[in-house]
């Protein structure tokens, strides 16, 4: 039953939000995350608010929310993504490679989400080989040994999933 409330408080947010009333979808969506923190659809849904809103800063924020929840929840993603770029932000960086180019291993002290938007790549994520396709999403955890190859020309989004502080 709880999904079952948590998801009727979501839909009430959503008609409010269609209905232009901000401050009723983020009163319900504000106590929708507080009575459910878990739910990655209440944060996702209180972040497409604030992005409505241009409250940049807050939508970050709750998008990073979502994506530690449900790392692989494309519209966070991508809205999340968006954001971080278009702010000048170190958490998103987009990448191109040629075949043949590759980012020699290293490490990073946080968890990172690669999605591949074109070609294909070979993650490999403390030593164990991924293929990694166009629409592919993989999660590289912090501090593991990873690095980057592209038999082919690629490009790639990275997103670090860093406390989402504003900048």
């Amino acid at each position: 039953m709880l999904a079952t409330m948590s998801e009727l408080n979501r839909d009430d947010a959503t008609r409010a939000i269609v209905a232009e009333d901000y401050p009723t979808a983020e009163a319900i969506l504000r106590r929708l995350v507080a009575l459910h923190p878990g739910f990655a659809e209440a944060w996702h849904k209180r972040a497409t608010l604030y992005y409505m809103q241009g409250r940049d800063d807050e939508s970050v924020s709750d998008f990073y929310r979502t994506l530690v929840l449900e790392p692989r929840h494309y519209g966070a993603m991508l809205a999340f993504a968006e954001l971080c770029l278009a702010n000048g932000r170190e958490d998103a960086a987009l990448f191109a490679f040629d075949a043949g180019q590759a980012l020699t291993e290293h490490t990073s002290p946080f968890d990172a989400l690669v999605m591949v938007l074109e070609g294909e790549l070979t993650l490999t994520i403390g030593g164990v080989p991924v293929q990694a396709t166009s629409g592919t999403v993989v999660q590289m955890p912090a501090d593991v040994p990873h690095a980057v190859e592209a038999p082919a020309a690629a490009r790639m989004l990275l997103l670090m999933l860093r406390d989402a502080k504003p900048a």
